[in-house]
């Protein structure tokens, strides 16, 4: 019983530190909307979704067709791949892994997504322009969410690439 009080503690004191820290940084830039969010400016949302994205449903290689784990783009400049519907999940998480130079990546990581939902705008910090969900072209580690309904996803080597070779590999 006692152990059940101190856990209940720790996590009141953790609720009160979020929502004095998440009140105090939403007061300090009074102006943020769904538009122009941005995930740096609020660090504590950005550990708590690092953490909770680790449970959440991740694309595996056998629902891409064809079932390849790593693309080598210094053999053919691109890359494409269908990924197969997903009814039992609305939202899945695509990680790719990639080779850098100077800190910039090798390729870029489209998705294309079958049927999109007029909602697709909602999904913040990727490219929604009609239906293409583009992963951050900042990043050697880049993801996308790919919608149940399954899409295309391209790879493309970067032009100003510098490296020699260009892997991309889907965690």
């Amino acid at each position: 019983m006692k152990i059940m009080i101190v856990v209940l503690v720790v996590f009141v004191i953790a609720f009160v530190v979020l929502a004095v820290t998440g009140a105090k940084t939403n007061n300090s830039n009074s102006n943020t909307t769904a538009q122009n969010f941005q995930i740096t400016d609020y660090p504590v949302v950005n550990a708590l979704g690092s953490a909770i994205g680790a449970f959440a449903p991740k694309l595996t290689i056998s629902q891409i067709q064809p079932q390849l784990g790593s693309f080598n783009l210094q053999s053919q400049s691109s890359f494409q791949f269908n990924v197969l519907p997903d009814s039992s999940n609305q939202f899945r998480s695509a990680k790719f892994q990639m080779q850098a130079a100077n800190g910039h990546p090798c390729a870029d990581v489209v998705y294309v997504a079958t049927n999109p939902p007029a909602a697709l705008s909602s999904l913040q910090k990727q490219d929604t322009l009609s239906s293409k969900i583009s992963a951050t072209a900042t990043s050697v580690s880049p993801s996308v969410v790919v919608l149940n309904n399954g899409g295309t996803v391209t790879i493309s080597r970067n032009p100003g690439y510098a490296g020699a070779g260009c892997l991309v590999a889907l965690e």
